[in-house]
């Protein structure tokens, strides 16, 4: 993948920063593991632009407006649009509940961007799927491990 072709300028990433703020807030609670993963996924792109500033972006808050404004930038291009709002989705379930605030926030940040629901419901079965898939590949990396070590009877 070019990463590249995903953002065209540090203005999409901060946007896309804030939108996961935004996010995590949605269900109230800010939960440390999604402000771990927020901060991992800015800093993730400081590799890309490093004049970036992670510290910044993470605390600053875009207006309504100004969060309108820049998804309208965006919508142009459907892999930005889509990239964001799977890492929304992962984010979602990052603290184990993807709550109903949370799907309601993908589809309105969604609709914005002219992403179909159809395509977001697709997005979200897709990252709910993966997840699991990882859940299933650790068990049989750890549980292989375990019974290797003698620790777990078989």
């Amino acid at each position: 993948m070019n990463i590249d072709l995903i953002f065209d300028s540090a203005d999409e990433i901060e946007l896309h920063i804030n939108a996961l703020n935004r996010l995590a807030m949605a269900d109230g609670v800010f939960d440390p593991s999604e402000k771990q993963y927020i901060q991992s996924v800015a800093k993730a792109y400081t590799v890309i632009y490093p004049t970036f500033s992670t510290d910044n972006c993470l605390n600053a808050t875009l207006s309504e407006d100004e969060f309108n404004a820049a998804l309208e930038k965006i919508k142009t291009s459907p892999q930005r649009s889509k990239m964001l709002l799977k890492d929304l989705i992962v984010l979602g379930h990052i603290d184990g509940h993807y709550t109903d605030d949370e799907k309601e926030l993908v589809a309105q940040i969604g609709q914005k961007l002219d992403i179909a629901i159809e395509v977001v419901k697709q997005l979200e079965d897709c990252v709910q799927n993966l997840l699991k898939d990882i859940e299933k590949l650790n068990f049989v990396i750890y549980e292989t491990a375990v019974n290797e070590a003698g620790c777990v009877d078989a």
